[in-house]
Formats: structure tokens, C-alpha cells, sequence
């Protein structure tokens, strides 16, 4: 594991236990951290301001009411964007749509840029893993939990993603 990962990874497991025995501003810390992380990753999986800071926040509510449950966390990013995941998926009626229609949709919330077309070529899964690697910095290992996949899929889902994203991407620069 490099040096940056593992000084995130500290910082997050210090700060995380601060928050556990009760230091406020350690919440306050998290929260201002990662609110914009959240939130456009929120906005991602479904198109409604209102609803993704009504999730967010219910996600706080969550993390706070189960304070003296709250097991170690080395990673706060990935648990926090994968408990709003949760959050919008299994307890709300919106997000039990969206997650049926994820089956089939090619979903375009993971574009990087709305004019390049190798982002527009991969399917909504492929995109959603492209962003949690390289704009959320998640490891192979959450991504998979994110997604549902074990680490081997998740791992061969990103490298197809890849592949496809390259192959588009010099077709448009060859042509």
C-alpha cells in the first residue's frame, strides 16, 4: 500500500475514533470532509438535489444514533458514500426504482465530461466504477462492496471498463 493511502487511512481511523468517544468536532470534521463527496455522488444516482441531502443527512442521523455501536473504520469516504448508497437503494421508494431500473439503464449520471463520447460508450456499472476508482479513490476491495460484485468481478469490471473507455477513446483521436 503506498504512503498516501496509508496516511488517509490513519488519519481516517484517528479521526473516526475521536468521533466515537463523543468529540464533536470530529463529527463536524466528517461531515465537512466528505458532504461534497456525497453529494455528488448522490447526484449521480439520481438526479434530485432534495432527495440526495434529505439522504445524506439521514445517513448523519444514522451514524450518530448508532454512535456507541459504530465499529472501527479505516476508510471513513468509502463508508459514509456506501452507507447513502444503502440509504437511497433499500429505504425509499425512489431509490427501490432506481435500483431496478440500474439493471437495465445505461445510466449517463457518471459522466466526466458530457462531450467525450468513450465516457458515453460504457454501460451505467462500468461508469459507476470508473468514478469510485479514480474520482472517489476507492480500492478494488470497496468498489466491489459498493457494487455488489466479489473482488474478482469488480476487479474485471474495471479493467473491461478501461479497455472499452481506451479502445472509444483513440477511435475519436485516430478519426
Amino acid at each position: 500500500m503506498d504512503s498516501i493511502s496509508d496516511n488517509i487511512k490513519n488519519h481516517d481511523f484517528f479521526l473516526w475514533e475521536q468521533f466515537r468517544q463523543g468529540d464533536k468536532s470530529a463529527l463536524h470534521k466528517i461531515y465537512t470532509v466528505h458532504y461534497a463527496a456525497m453529494l455528488d455522488y448522490g447526484l449521480r444516482l439520481a438526479d434530485d438535489r432534495a432527495f440526495i441531502i434529505e439522504c445524506i443527512q439521514q445517513v448523519f442521523r444514522n451514524v450518530i444514533s448508532r454512535l456507541d455501536r459504530l465499529n472501527h473504520i479505516n476508510h471513513i469516504r468509502f463508508y459514509l458514500l456506501l452507507a447513502l448508497r444503502q440509504h437511497i437503494f433499500e429505504h425509499t421508494t425512489k431509490g427501490k426504482m432506481l435500483k431496478n431500473k440500474f439493471q437495465q439503464v445505461n445510466g449517463n449520471g457518471f459522466h466526466y465530461n458530457p462531450n467525450e463520447q468513450p465516457v458515453a460508450e460504457l454501460n451505467f456499472r462500468e461508469k459507476e466504477a470508473m468514478y469510485l476508482k479514480f474520482h472517489q479513490q476507492l480500492n478494488d476491495m470497496e468498489i466491489s462492496r459498493m457494487i455488489g460484485l466479489t473482488n474478482g468481478s469488480a476487479r474485471e469490471l474495471l479493467v473491461k471498463a478501461l479497455r472499452k473507455y481506451r479502445t472509444h477513446r483513440d477511435a475519436t483521436n485516430s478519426g
